[in-house]
């Protein structure tokens, strides 16, 4: 493993890692634990929140922790890691591939990309290839004493709290990760650090909290092609463009991406040859995250109506709830969506909630 920066470093991430993303991990990750994810307050514009019990959803990390862990275990079972060692170029010959870095030249069988939404190895295997990013925005919020107390082992969406996408509070052990979200063009001339104080002035709590550490980031929401892989080197994560656009969700698809370019490169490697099982392995994921980028545009462009009619409604919010656990996939909600709306339209909905933190219960105007 190479890697340009020296572990643990810091990664641009809201750290929320979804129950399907754990069953693809081979180990324990409890030691880099913040909290287990009890619950989700829900709400539009922090109007009208509600609350869903989402026990075993998922886990909450920071990243710097989480991703040096899983390096330790890697290392631990027999990888050799490289810090410091920045990629400059690869070249392919019959057999290996051949990597000029920092620290000089490696020679390898086979090539993982997994070095980001700015990857220079797919940058080298598909020149000028890009994925479709959209954009986000964070920060460590610290507050008054006991406010991490009271909010509890819950999360927290609020959709609409910008065009195009959602806010999000995540508790961590002694601070708010707290953060903004959207699909690609819609903060076009806005200041994103406006845009996430005021989402923070919503929440009476949080007002005279103490923000630090704000950064933005991109995350690819449109694979950059259906081709990922060519001859002895594979794409992975966000190199790939392999992340969903309703949530955000990158690590679940980086795992998975990561299962699938082993799986192939094991394959080949039995007969030297190159990987060519790829893009059959990868194209249901695709296909769902293709998928998803079109329900996210249409759920975001409409967003207080979609809050309204499916975050408030019982059965919607519990089938979109399940793309969490990884028991329905985005075709599958989009299917739901189309043939069972009639249905969803007499559910019962969710009663809005009262909480300290979020400040009383509003109408959605």
């Amino acid at each position: 493993m190479i890697d340009k920066a020296s572990l643990p470093r810091a990664k641009v991430c809201g750290g929320g890692v979804s129950r399907k993303a754990l069953r693809l991990l081979p180990y324990d990750i409890g030691p880099v634990v913040e909290r287990t994810i009890g619950g989700s307050y829900l709400a539009y514009r922090n109007e009208k929140p509600v609350f869903r019990r989402l026990e075993g959803a998922g886990v909450l990390v920071e990243r710097d922790r989480f991703d040096a862990f899983m390096t330790g275990a890697a290392v631990g079972a027999g990888a050799v890691l490289k810090d410091k060692c920045a990629f400059l170029d690869c070249r392919e010959t019959a057999g290996s591939v051949e990597i000029e870095t920092g620290l000089g030249r490696f020679t390898c069988r086979y090539l993982v990309g997994a070095d980001g939404v700015h990857s220079r190895v797919r940058e080298r295997l598909y020149p000028g290839a890009r994925p479709r990013c959209a954009v986000g925005i964070e920060a460590r919020l610290e507050p008054d004493g006991g406010v991490i107390e009271r909010f509890g082992d819950n999360v927290l969406f609020d959709f609409g709290s910008t065009e195009g996408g959602y806010g999000w509070i995540f508790p961590k052990s002694d601070h708010f990760d707290v953060g903004l979200y959207a699909l690609p063009g819609r903060w076009r001339g806005r200041d994103p650090r406006k845009l996430l104080l005021d989402q923070v002035a919503r929440f009476p709590l949080l007002r005279s909290a103490r923000l630090t550490g704000l950064r933005g980031f991109q995350i690819p929401v449109l694979p950059v092609g259906w081709r990922t892989a060519r001859g002895r080197i594979v794409l992975a994560g966000d190199a790939a463009g392999f992340a969903e656009a309703f949530y955000g969700e990158g690590i679940y698809y980086a795992l998975r991406s990561a299962r699938i370019a082993a799986e192939c490169i094991a394959e080949a490697f039995g007969r030297n040859g190159t990987v060519k099982s790829h893009g059959r392995r990868t194209f249901g994921m695709q296909m769902d995250l293709r998928v998803g980028y079109l329900l996210a545009q249409a759920f975001y462009r409409f967003a207080r109506f979609g809050y309204r009619h499916m975050i408030c409604n019982r059965m919607a919010n519990r089938f979109y709830a399940e793309l969490i656990h990884g028991r329905v996939n985005h075709v599958e909600c989009a299917l739901a969506t189309v043939f069972l709306a009639p249905i969803w339209l007499f559910a019962p909905r969710l009663k809005p909630v009262e909480n300290d933190l979020l400040g009383p219960a509003r109408d959605a105007r």
